[in-house]
């Protein structure tokens, strides 16, 4: 009995070593082991790219990866240790272009990759295509709910809530730890035009700092199917409570007005003499690759937007990144002088 039962055993794992699957939801570890043993490789280092730092310490993963036998290339995004979100591209689509890559980018709930056939199959997420002009949320729409808490709502045009959704979507925040919610939005996975909903409590004020809650909400109707046991639900949204994260600011002034800035790896000390400088743009540029140089023109364009967040990566390297933007600036500070290096594209 017990070598029968051996041979069934061996024989169920080979036929699961011939067709493996990712999905949302799964253990990032584990889904990045499989994607190696199917020829999987991590590009994300080759692409300029910075994976956004989490709301929670270290609790944020992702990166690229490209099949070169399947004709696949996916970024993968992880909060807690689970995966998040799939973006799926064919190997032409990515490495033409970026503006081809934006467009070509597809939200993906799971992967299939048959070794025997070399083929892979993929569940696509909604069912709306990707579009450019989908990339930066700018388009948001305020309103406020008619509870006794006055609870800010802030919509996407094409992804707006009822009365009676917000108040699901808030019965399912308090469920997850969210007593007190002050604003209720929706916005866009990037990169792509999947849409997701975030409740964010009540702040609590400290001097220059900031604190405050956030829970990420799916819509079963936006193609989120409930993901495990560990969700919990109201009407048709689901949350995993595990995923509410605590969300740090430091408030500094920046033109007429006071912005929120989180530090990843940064002493606030040392966020209190770089942001200063980037408000005023007393920055120093890279040097000119010449009169066509289109990366000084993009470096001023961003510093143009607000600063959201300052970070130290594990080599050393820092990064600032922007409100309704999709770029990092990677720079030094030295001597008291930010000096800019380059643009680095996000994975989130």
């Amino acid at each position: 009995m017990r070598v029968t039962f051996l041979i069934l055993l061996l024989m169920q794992l080979s036929a699961l070593a011939d067709e493996v699957r990712v999905a949302v939801g799964m253990n990032y570890d584990q889904s990045v082991q499989v994607m190696k043993a199917q020829g999987g490789e991590d590009i994300t280092s080759g692409l300029d790219v910075m994976v956004l730092p989490s709301l929670d310490k270290g609790a944020r993963q992702g990166g690229y990866w490209r099949f070169r036998d399947f004709d696949a290339i996916v970024s993968l995004s992880a909060v807690n240790g689970k995966i998040e979100g799939i973006t799926f591209w064919s190997n032409t689509d990515f490495d033409e272009n970026k503006l081809r890559r934006a467009k070509t980018a597809r939200d993906i709930s799971a992967l299939t990759l048959n070794a025997k056939t070399k083929k892979v199959s993929v569940e696509v997420v909604g069912k709306s295509p990707a579009r450019e002009k989908d990339r930066v949320a700018t388009n948001a729409i305020q309103t406020t709910v008619g509870d006794s808490r006055k609870v800010k709502t802030i919509f996407e045009d094409d992804a707006k809530l009822t009365e009676q959704e917000v108040k699901d979507v808030l019965l399912l925040a308090r469920q997850c730890g969210i007593d007190q919610p002050a604003e209720v939005r929706t916005f866009h996975f990037l990169p792509g035009s999947d849409h997701g909903i975030e409740v964010k409590s009540i702040a609590e004020t400290n001097g220059l700092d900031v604190a405050f809650d956030t829970i990420r909400i799916r819509d079963i109707d936006w193609g989120f199917s409930e993901s495990n046991k560990t969700s919990m639900r109201a009407g048709k949204f689901w949350a995993v409570p595990a995923a509410k994260d605590t969300t740090h600011l430091r408030l500094y002034d920046f033109g007429k007005e006071k912005i929120g800035v989180q530090l990843f790896g940064i002493t606030p000390e040392l966020a209190d003499k770089i942001i200063p400088l980037i408000a005023a743009k007393k920055v120093r540029y890279p040097e000119s690759k010449g009169p066509y140089d289109h990366d000084s023109d993009r470096l001023k364009k961003i510093l143009d937007s607000k600063p959201r967040g300052l970070s130290r990566e594990r080599d050393g390297k820092l990064g600032l990144y922007f409100e309704n933007q999709l770029n990092i600036l990677q720079f030094r500070f030295e001597k008291g002088e930010v000096i800019l290096e380059k643009v680095l594209f996000v994975v989130i």
